[in-house]
This record gives C-alpha cells, structure tokens and sequence, in this order.
C-alpha cells in the first residue's frame, strides 16, 4: 500500500471509532458540545488532515469550521447562471458521501465529490474549507497512483482561484507527485515555469512556506541531479573495462565530488525545515534517511527517526521506517516487531498488519495478540474480501481450539 496513505488511514481511524460508538467526545481539542455528531466527525477529519499534514494546519479552516453553523442559512452563488442554495442538507450529504468512500477506499468517487465543491465560488463560506478538501484530493490521487498525474494538473488549474492554498503550495505537492513517479525534469520544470509572486495574504504561515517552496525547489535539482549522475555512471561502467586504473580512480574521486556538492546544496534546507515547530515533514526526513543510510550513517537515521517519531507519536511514518532499517539493514527482529507493532496501532486497515502476525507466530508470540490485530483489520470494508486474513484468523482460532481440547 502507498506510503503516502497515512493520513487517509487515520481519517478512517476516527470514523470507524464513531461508527461503532461515539462518546468521550470531552477529550478532544475542537469538540463542541452544541455540535451533533455529524458535525464532530467532519471537524475530527479536518484536524488529521491538517494535523498530520507536511505544511503548517491552516487555522483559517479551522476558523471557517466553527463560525459556519452560525452562517449554514447563507446563500452560496454556483458558477454559471443559477443560484442555487448549499443548505446544510446538502453538506451533511457530501460529508455522508466522504465517509463511505473513505472507509471502502472508493478514492475516485471521493475525488468526484470533492472535485464538486471547489468549483464553488471563493466568496462561498463553504469555499473556504477548500484548503482541507485540496489535502484530501492530494491524499486521493497518491492513491490513484501514475494516472492521476493529469487529473492533478486540472486540478491546479481550478485551485488558482482559492485564496486558502498559495500557488507555492501548490506547486509544492505538484513537484513532490511528479518526483514520486520519476518525472524529475518535468519536476524542476514546474519551479521554472512559475512565476513566484509572493504568498497571498490569507497565509499566516509565510516564513515556513517560503522555507518550503525554497527547500522543495532544492529537492527537485538534487533529484534531478542524481538522477542525471547516475545514468551518467552507468554508461561509464559500460566502457571502464577498456580505461587504466588511475583513470578510474579519478573518476570514482570525480564522482564523490559531484555527490559531495549536491548534498551541500540541499541539506541546509532540510535542517531548516526539520527544526521547524509543531510540523510533520514526512518527504523531508525520508530523504534525510535514504542520504544518511547511502553515506553509511544507519545510527543517525536511527536517531533521527527516533526523534521525529518522539515529536509526531501520532504519525504512523516514523515506525514503518524504523521497522525497515531494524529488519533489513541491521536484522533485529525484536525492535523490528516492537516498531510495526505501534505503526499497526495506528494503522489498523494496512496490509503490514498481516505481517506483523506473521512475524509474531515465527517468534511464538500469542496467537490471542494475532487475533485481535486480524480482527480490527478486518473490521474495515476496504479488507472485508482479504482472504489471506481470513484464512489466517481460521488458522489461529483453530489452533486455539485445538489447544482448549487438549488441555480438557
């Protein structure tokens, strides 16, 4: 599954735990005691989509959230001739809508709805909280995976019109999709193109999306760099058979070099981005890892996972990256299962969840444990057809009970 599903995995979190039962709404940040249940749920996914997100929360939304029960009554003028009323009735049936295709992974008919509502007018009250609906669209075509990348650029055009996301944001999550899937000229490309007019007024996190415009845009030459270099070297290697040995000495020093300068270039980025407060920095801090592990630095990318995952315990990232580095570079089962353990906690409907069961027999752990985490894994509409863990769970209550028999 996409390691960019975190976010989506903890909205589902929260409307599975209200699904089944809603209460010990007191112990939440926004709650609201005149809110009704409804209003609550859609309040929760806006606050882990922006909580857990890799920009700063906008606090506008958050604003907008609280004020619109006060402003549901207002007319909202829809593009084009007519003038239509977006009652809460009508609210009430996307949000509906949302929560069922989140908890079944229907990601394109989310991104139908959502796709809806930004081409509302940006005087629109509802308009406003296009800044959480473009968040959850980025999460949507992660999903989507390669064929979203032309669905992603319509919806930059639409987003041009949002005074809640800035055009360095947008360019931001653009670049970071292209780069997902390769696309590193068409990446930088982006940056060029653009002309940077300076953040629009309603940001009041200024500093640290220019950070982050700046850091993003020094991500895209180093990738595009490296990427350049390595095609470079294996066409070398091709012919480096026929060269003397000091020629390939002075091309191996020649290649730590060129190495050595794009690193230069973009780490004082990433210390200014990873120092930031209160913020999750996902891309950042795996590429700060994969750098650190290239150059034989495991024990600091240890460190530096150990502490990202200290000040974000909420972020299933940091634990999937440590089980990784535990179990395939340095073969510790232990803190490996330890590690995907709490990322299986905050990720119940993930496939690792099934490895993580797996792992737990081999090591004689107790098949009650397994059962439990099969069991909330399955609970989810998206892993209701799992056979996989539906033979598993036979397997270990089988067991069980074979076991009871021979104890009576």
């Amino acid at each position: 599954m996409p390691n960019r599903l975190k976010r989506l995995h903890n909205v589902v979190q929260v409307l599975d735990k209200f699904r089944v039962k809603f209460k010990k709404m007191s112990n939440f940040v926004y709650f609201n005691p005149s809110t009704s249940e409804k209003d609550y749920v859609l309040s929760e996914i806006i606050k882990l989509i922006l909580q857990s997100d890799e920009l700063p929360p906008s606090n506008e939304c958050l604003q907008w959230y609280t004020q619109s029960k006060d402003n549901e009554n207002e007319s909202d003028r829809i593009l084009g001739q007519e003038t239509k009323y977006f009652t809460s009735s009508s609210y009430d049936k996307l949000t509906n809508k949302i929560i069922d295709n989140l908890l079944n992974h229907n990601f394109d008919d989310v991104l139908s709805n959502l796709l809806k509502q930004i081409t509302l007018p940006t005087n629109s009250q509802y308009a406003r909280h296009g800044f959480s609906f473009f968040r959850l669209a980025l999460e949507c075509f992660r999903r989507k995976g390669e064929e979203s990348l032309s669905d992603m650029s319509e919806l930059i055009k639409l987003l041009v019109r949002w005074t809640i996301v800035s055009r360095e944001h947008v360019i931001i999550e653009y670049a970071r999709m292209l780069e997902q899937y390769g696309e590193y000229e068409q990446a930088q490309a982006s940056f060029i193109k653009t002309k940077k007019s300076g953040l629009k007024k309603a940001s009041q996190w200024e500093k640290e999306l220019e950070t982050l415009y700046l850091g993003q845009k020094a991500v895209s030459e180093y990738l595009l760099a490296i990427n350049r270099y390595s095609s470079k070297v294996v066409m070398e290697n091709s012919t480096e058979d026929f060269e003397p040995p000091n020629k390939k000495r002075r091309k191996n020093d020649t290649n730590k070099i060129v190495q050595s300068t794009i690193l230069s270039k973009v780490l004082p980025y990433f210390v200014r981005i990873l120092d930031m407060p209160s913020a999750n920095y996902d891309f950042y801090t795996k590429l700060s890892v994969e750098i650190k592990c290239n150059n034989g630095q495991l024990e600091d990318a240890i460190k530096l996972l150990k502490a990202y995952s200290l000040k974000n315990p909420r972020n299933p990232t940091p634990f999937r990256e440590l089980y990784s580095l535990y179990l395939k570079d340095l073969g510790d089962v232990k803190p490996a299962i330890e590690y995907l353990e709490k990322f299986c906690q905050l990720c119940p409907s993930d496939d690792l969840c099934i490895e993580l069961c797996e792992m737990q027999m081999r090591h004689e752990y107790s098949s009650l444990i397994c059962i439990n985490v099969l069991m909330k894994y399955l609970e989810y509409p998206c892993n209701t057809d799992k056979r996989k863990a539906w033979k598993f769970l036979a397997a270990l209550l089988l067991d069980i009970m074979d076991k009871f028999v021979n104890l009576i």
